[in-house]
């Protein structure tokens, strides 16, 4: 792929890391907060009720995990939505799916067709690896003539990739808030970093998961933390 911004602010099928699309449901914070528990009722619970330690290596390797879960999914709905609005241009047309076994294949073939641009993009498993191909294609001709539209609606996609940590921290919190519904965990609040490091001296860290707060402007702020704490 060599066109300018159906690379999509420089895609490849090796590494796929470009600009990405505004949310259509921004707002995903308007979810009720969990409701919080105090850092010393929780501290009486687990005295009360020990919670069984997880190896920190096994806890670093879950955590890992959910970092790629997330990502991939807020990468493939990215994608999808951002494709979405070019194929509703007009410009180009999607074209099916293809397998990771199959796409060199694929690419060889479609290479003959000079008046053609044909684009690879990659869908994204779980663990972070690409699983498959969405492919499209454009006219050539069409794609230089309306550049300026490709290019207009790339940029709509750049908030929300410059901002990825940011909608990530949200789909962590989702689950987590989740699991304070089950009863597998409590939300202890916002805490400061003295706070928080006063409260861990009592609690094995593979207890605790911590999410980073952000400003109006999407700015992570340093000094504080949303806590939540294993109950099982």
């Amino acid at each position: 792929m060599n066109y300018t911004h159906i690379q999509l602010h420089t895609m490849s099928r090796e590494r796929f890391e470009f600009n990405s699309a505004q949310k259509e449901n921004e707002e995903i914070n308007d979810n009720q907060e969990a409701k919080v528990t105090s850092v010393e009722d929780y501290l009486e619970s687990i005295e009360k009720s020990p919670v069984k330690e997880i190896p920190l290596d096994l806890r670093i390797l879950h955590w890992d995990q959910d970092r790629k879960k997330i990502e991939a999914k807020l990468r493939n709905d990215r994608v999808a939505r951002q494709m979405k609005a070019l194929v509703a241009t007009g410009i180009i047309f999607e074209t099916g799916k293809v397998s990771c076994d199959q796409i060199d294949k694929y690419i060889e073939e479609h290479q003959r067709d000079g008046n053609i641009e044909y684009i690879e993009i990659p869908v994204w498993n779980e663990n972070g690896e690409v699983s498959g191909y969405t492919t499209y294609r454009g006219e050539r001709n069409a794609l230089e003539v309306n550049k300026a539209v490709i290019n207009e609606i790339g940029d709509q996609f750049d908030e929300e990739y410059d901002n990825r940590w940011f909608y990530e921290e949200i789909e962590r919190e989702k689950d987590l808030q989740e699991r304070v519904r089950l009863g597998t965990m409590v939300y202890l609040g916002e805490l400061s970093d003295t706070e928080y490091l006063t409260f861990r001296k009592n609690v094995p860290l593979s207890n605790l998961e911590k999410i980073t707060v952000f400003d109006e402007l999407k700015n992570p702020i340093s000094d504080v933390k949303k806590v939540y704490a294993r109950l099982s």
